[in-house]
């Protein structure tokens, strides 16, 4: 568990990980797949329950939350980080369980029809869901592809530029338009900004747009140059060693105060982190609690 100190209007951030790729603690799932719970707690007293994606398939996330005693009755707002099964999965079952009507905070091509194409193998790797059968269980998608807050101090990224020359979107992810594969870029790749008296802290999905394009983009929009954190997927399980090296290289020219990586980082990668990040590494899968306060 990590304590750190942080906001001057936010008293305490508490990060649970319901949902992720490994597992230490007993009577926890794991999947493929992330969800993240983050409590905000203001000096005002108030307090905003945010659930940051929502697994793979529901099992583990409805698990989870049982394990951990979460109040659903507390959740305020869904992110959907892009829309990957891996991220959207779990919505139905949460929906279910909720029953009632929530805002879920999205870009406008998560419903895109998303596959999978690698040496000749086509997989359908889209939200597993019809938009308007999870409406009908209470999901009011508020779409937007800009940057905004949502609630004081936090914010959606939009849709984050790719300025650098190394974070590529791989061949393989593809959307059919008119009966056409054509490539995806993700551009519903979407993370989470909380912007702190310390820095931003940064989650991320999947950072298909690039973890070091992500933090960048966070770091022009609030003109800062350090980040607090920088937690979730940084997606470069499938990376080579000339991008991991860069994407290494990039991370040491920007004060990060903690690094989280998980998901989909690989284990390549993380052991990477953890060889020139220390003191800096905190591990976080199912089951973690990351806490900042001041």
């Amino acid at each position: 568990m990590e304590n750190l100190k942080s906001s001057k209007k936010l008293s305490k951030i508490i990060l649970k990980i319901l949902v992720e790729n490994t597992v230490y603690k007993s009577k926890f799932l794991a999947e493929h797949g992330l969800s993240i719970l983050i409590n905000l707690y203001y000096e005002s007293n108030k307090k905003y329950t945010i659930l940051f994606d929502t697994g793979q398939m529901g099992t583990a996330l409805i698990n989870n939350i049982h394990k951990l005693n979460i109040n659903l009755n507390d959740l305020n707002a869904i992110i959907l980080s892009h829309g990957h099964y891996d991220h959207t999965g779990g919505l139905k079952a949460l929906l279910e369980k909720l029953n009632r009507k929530i805002n879920i905070y999205c870009h406008p091509d998560i419903f895109q029809d998303k596959f999978s194409i690698k040496n000749g193998s086509k997989r359908r790797i889209g939200i597993p869901f019809k938009r308007i059968e999870l409406e009908n269980l209470g999901a009011n998608f508020i779409i937007n592809k800009n940057f905004y807050e949502i609630f004081n101090q936090i914010y959606i990224s939009g849709e984050i530029p790719r300025t650098n020359d190394f974070e590529k979107i791989p061949s393989r992810f593809k959307i059919l338009r008119d009966g056409t594969f054509i490539q995806d870029y993700l551009y519903d790749d979407l993370a989470l900004f909380i912007n702190t008296i310390n820095g931003p802290l940064i989650i991320t999905g999947c950072a298909h747009s690039g973890i070091i394009n992500t933090v960048e983009h966070c770091i022009t929009q609030f003109k800062t140059k350090k980040i607090l954190a920088l937690i979730g997927g940084f997606h470069l399980m499938d990376a080579d060693t000339i991008r991991i090296e860069k994407t290494i290289n990039s991370l040491k020219k920007h004060n990060i105060e903690l690094l989280a990586p998980c998901h989909c980082t690989g284990l390549y990668s993380i052991s990477q982190i953890i060889k020139y990040f220390p003191n800096k590494y905190c591990e976080c899968s199912t089951g973690s609690e990351l806490i900042f306060e001041f």
